[in-house]
């Protein structure tokens, strides 16, 4: 966390050993991560010496020197999830600034959307129920659903890609798993993006995990509504924040929570 500075009714002033009048402005202290007050170098000698150095305890242990208010971060843009559910929580939104400008409107930015869903346990009797089946939600929905029946437990299955996916059809794992198909949960050629890993495999169980990553680059303020509803609108959707108006979000990673039942899971991007 970045240096706070002080708030305080004046200046720093005491008498020193010699009996001279100190005044130290308090624009020359500011608060740590910790919470600890510090000096600016070219005071430190004066400040650390007594009295100086018992005062500020007793100014800062009396809250006359404090750290200032940090206002709150201002809303850049809301994301929610395209689809309601607890799956929706393990959707992960980075944003990159890849070419910044003194002015906001012409700064560009990329949004990476990740969603990561793991099953551990499956057996051949629970990942319908789990997963979810045509016209029969499960459990626990994410990315894929059961396609049919299933008639055993599969073998192991490095990262392979879903394929088949368009406007009109969902992505599906073809002939990958010859004991159950899997289906994206929706069509498009996003679909194809969904990676599924099958591990740890036993007689009667089996580890399932599904993985997509959807990249949107070269988004400014007045394309990022557009951008995400055209390249994450699989995943995600983009909503102005209270008052209506987009920012240039900070760079970094939020997850997406409160998602479960008919609930669609969000997060609030801050400006940068």
């Amino acid at each position: 966390m970045a240096a706070v500075a002080p708030t305080g009714s004046g200046p720093f002033e005491f008498t020193d050993s010699n009996g001279k009048q100190i005044s130290i402005p308090l624009t020359a202290f500011s608060f740590d991560a910790l919470g600890k007050l510090s000096v600016d170098s070219k005071w430190t000698s004066i400040a650390s010496a007594a009295p100086a150095k018992a005062l500020q305890d007793y100014m800062t242990r009396q809250g006359l020197i404090a750290p200032a208010s940090v206002p709150s971060p201002k809303p850049a843009a809301i994301v929610r999830a395209a689809f309601p559910g607890p799956a929706g929580n393990n959707i992960k939104v980075t944003i990159s600034i890849t070419a910044p400008s003194p002015d906001p409107t012409q700064t560009t930015f990329e949004i990476d959307v990740t969603e990561t869903d793991k099953y551990t346990g499956l057996t051949p009797t629970t990942i319908a129920s789990i997963l979810g089946a045509a016209n029969t939600p499960g459990s626990l929905p994410g990315l894929v659903v059961v396609d049919g029946s299933v008639t055993g437990v599969p073998a192991a299955l490095p990262q392979t890609s879903l394929t088949g996916g368009t406007d009109t059809a969902n992505a599906n794992s073809a002939t990958h798993i010859t004991t159950f198909k899997l289906k994206a949960r929706a069509p498009g050629a996003a679909g194809n993006s969904i990676a599924i890993t099958i591990d740890n495999v036993t007689a009667t169980a089996f580890d399932l995990t599904v993985a997509l990553t959807l990249t949107s680059s070269n988004i400014r303020i007045a394309t990022v509504q557009s951008a995400v509803a055209n390249d994450l609108g699989y995943e995600i959707v983009a909503l102005p924040p209270s008052g209506g108006v987009f920012s240039v979000p900070a760079a970094g990673a939020t997850n997406l929570s409160g998602g479960g039942g008919a609930s669609h899971a969000s997060a609030i991007l801050v400006a940068g």
